[in-house]
């Protein structure tokens, strides 16, 4: 879903650059896109790859290239892809209505195994902390229900020490 959403935002002047032959680091240079995107296109010169760093952009690798290459295809789809180097990205392909040139944008799956560990972490301590306060609990009933049956057992011992014979 971040995905279609990043792909809706991305400046039409990013993709006007990419019909007009900028590489994908050039075309996405100087924008206001998040950081993290990832953008593939088909050129006139062959694939361009590039990522939006903290501090600049980055151009992709041949290997890297490689690793987005196989999603490439006429359907729009999603998919999930491990990029050497950058980890693992969400990625949606799409054509660019004007051409039917295909781009694939993509955004680092990162922050949200992330937040999806911290509330696994968090789910799992309020389970045990549920759990201990349960067995407390248990047991504290159990020993106030116990209570009037530990009184007859010390009056039952109490009178068995006493002699019978009298």
């Amino acid at each position: 879903e971040d995905v279609r959403s990043a792909a809706a935002r991305l400046p039409r002047d990013v993709t006007q650059s990419l019909v007009n032959g900028d590489s994908a680091a050039g075309a996405l240079a100087e924008r206001p896109v998040e950081r993290g995107l990832l953008l593939v296109a088909e050129t006139a010169d062959g694939l361009t790859g590039a990522v939006v760093g903290p501090a600049s952009v980055t151009e992709l690798s041949g290997d890297q290239l490689d690793d987005v290459v196989h999603t490439m295809s006429g359907d729009p789809h999603s998919e999930t892809v491990t990029i050497s180097d950058l980890g693992t990205y969400r990625i949606q392909t799409a054509a660019i209505q004007s051409t039917g040139q295909i781009i694939v944008i993509g955004l680092p799956t990162a922050e949200v195994q992330a937040t999806i560990g911290r509330l696994w972490r968090t789910i799992m301590l309020a389970t045990i902390g549920g759990m201990v306060l349960l067995g407390i609990a248990t047991t504290l009933g159990i020993r106030a229900g116990l209570r009037p049956l530990r009184a007859v057992a010390e009056t039952a011992t109490r009178v068995a020490q006493q002699p019978l014979d009298q």
